[in-house]
């Protein structure tokens, strides 16, 4: 399945973009490498948690009668 973008550049990006394709990439190429470089991002890691966090009521905060 194909997908297509249409993105709005500001002038640094669309510079970098000229560079690119005076490589020889095409605006495809782009985006598809710049997707990957970017997927590292991605976390698949469950949050991380503090060492004991929320398993013992330590009291603070509470009042005693």
């Amino acid at each position: 399945m194909s997908a297509s973008i249409h993105a709005r550049l500001d002038q640094e990006t669309a510079t970098l973009r000229d560079e690119l394709r005076r490589l020889g990439l095409s605006d495809s190429d782009i985006v598809r490498e710049g997707i990957r470089a970017l997927a590292p991002r991605l976390s698949t890691k469950s949050p991380r948690k503090f060492i004991g966090e929320g398993k013992y009521n330590s009291g603070a905060g509470s009042r005693h009668k």
